[in-house]
């Protein structure tokens, strides 16, 4: 016991010019259109 574990598999976000893609390991669960001049958030 005490040892932590992560669940597998993880959520990652790609960020490209103009969208987003939200992945559970390989899989797509989201993608995002960004509104023209509005930037990415840090």
């Amino acid at each position: 016991m005490g040892a932590s574990t992560r669940a597998q598999p993880y959520i990652s976000r790609w960020d490209y010019k103009g969208f987003s893609v939200v992945f559970e390991g390989s899989l797509v669960l989201h993608s995002v259109v960004h509104e023209p001049n509005c930037p990415l958030a840090p």
